[in-house]
């Protein structure tokens, strides 16, 4: 019980609890643009009946999806699903570099309409989605964020992306960037030109990490950001005031995180 509270200890804030719902997973394989039978892996809360649940789809990075994507990224969608959010992580381009990976990220919110493919897919809120990616699949979340409109995203994050400011530039919603200092694929500099480049007053942060790489969030790094990220979900998608807090602009100075930069728009 002590572990999961929340103190406030003068204006440092400490480490934010685990999210409330135990969480199950499944396997679906459906049709995206890339082509047919892609595996889509589907993480979401137990209690289903609670719901409907805001949906995220995230896009992996570079060779990371299909069988590897659990293992590598374990850590990050129990974050998300624990926090009342219903997650597809569709598999895509496994052995190349995909430029249009943001296509079957879209896509995979378009095949959670057919609700005989999974249980949760009937528990979800349609009318508010979000998008999250790492690496490769950063870049498909900016590029997926700049078409919000025609499917109710209401947020997302770019884990490392490999950014360009041609996308940032048409983003209208909340978006996390994050990279760090030891990131060569993601270069600080190049993904903080994304965030200034970003419109979007409420919300959109940037996140640099002293001594972190270009898989921080993975198994192979600390994942020190993911239930951070998956709280920036549940604020955003979710509408969860309680959990906007940890992610407000309070963030860069109480957090406790090593930061060589961190800044926020709002």
């Amino acid at each position: 019980m002590l572990a999961a509270a929340v103190c406030i200890v003068g204006a440092i804030l400490t480490q934010p609890p685990p999210g409330p719902h135990m969480i199950a997973e499944g396997r679906v394989y459906v049709n995206l643009p890339s082509g047919d039978g892609h595996m889509v892996d589907v993480y979401y809360p137990e209690d289903l009946d609670n719901g409907p649940y805001p949906l995220v789809s995230f896009a992996h990075g570079m060779f990371a999806g299909g069988q590897l994507g659990r293992p590598t990224y374990f850590n990050l969608m129990i974050e998300l699903a624990s926090h009342g959010l219903i997650v597809v992580a569709p598999e895509s381009c496994q052995f190349s570099y995909c430029e249009e990976f943001w296509k079957d990220q879209l896509g995979a919110i378009n095949a959670c309409h057919n609700t005989s493919m999974h249980k949760a897919f009937a528990h979800i809120n349609f009318e508010t989605i979000g998008v999250i990616g790492h690496a490769m699949g950063g870049q498909a979340t900016e590029q997926s964020a700049s078409h919000a409109e025609g499917y109710n995203l209401k947020a997302a994050v770019a884990l490392n992306p490999i950014s360009k400011v041609e996308w940032a530039e048409q983003i209208h919603i909340p978006i996390m960037y994050s990279t760090g200092t030891l990131d060569e694929a993601a270069p600080p500099a190049t993904v903080k030109a994304a965030y200034d480049a970003t419109n979007v007053e409420k919300g959109t942060m940037f996140v640099n990490l002293n001594g972190a790489g270009h898989y921080e969030p993975t198994n192979l790094g600390k994942h020190s950001l993911n239930r951070y990220a998956a709280l920036f979900m549940s604020c955003y998608v979710g509408g969860r005031s309680s959990d906007c807090a940890w992610v407000g602009k309070e963030f860069c100075t109480n957090s406790g995180l090593d930061f060589a930069e961190c800044v926020h728009k709002q």
